[in-house]
């Protein structure tokens, strides 16, 4: 059972409110930036088995993003090569969109003293891989 927020929670006290997926490098668009995702929630750390402890959930911004890649910006740094769930809400469709993601890169930002991750996206049997599929071919991307 996920623990991400629900559906529209995303403007909830201690988040970071509306993220807007924009242009970048990865995109590889000339269109310019296209809302496709409100928010993307970040299990930082996986919640006891036995339930005495509950899951860590961080709110990040994408800044970057590609079939099977994304870049976000967080306030913690996450360690490379760490497996990490994902929740991304997405304008299309009121069911989060789940994934698993591999830290492949991270470094300081220089704008605001978080850090920027390199997400890849991992192809496991038990999330909504087809659903982002279908996310990233409506946005053009």
């Amino acid at each position: 059972q996920n623990k991400f927020p629900r559906h529209g929670e995303c403007d909830a006290p201690g988040t970071a409110g509306a993220l807007e997926l924009i242009n970048s490098a990865l995109s590889r668009s000339d269109s310019g930036p296209k809302k496709i995702a409100s928010c993307v929630f970040i299990q930082v750390c996986a919640a006891a088995h036995d339930d005495s402890e509950a899951a860590l959930i961080e709110v990040g911004t994408v800044v970057g993003l590609a079939a099977r890649d994304l870049r976000i910006s967080l306030s913690r740094a996450l360690k490379m090569g760490t497996i990490h769930d994902i929740a991304v809400e997405s304008e299309d469709d009121p069911e989060p969109i789940f994934l698993s993601c591999e830290v492949s890169s991270r470094s300081r930002s220089m704008e605001d003293k978080g850090w920027l991750l390199r997400l890849n996206i991992l192809n496991a049997s038990d999330t909504d891989l087809h659903r982002w599929d279908s996310l990233i071919e409506r946005s053009g991307r």
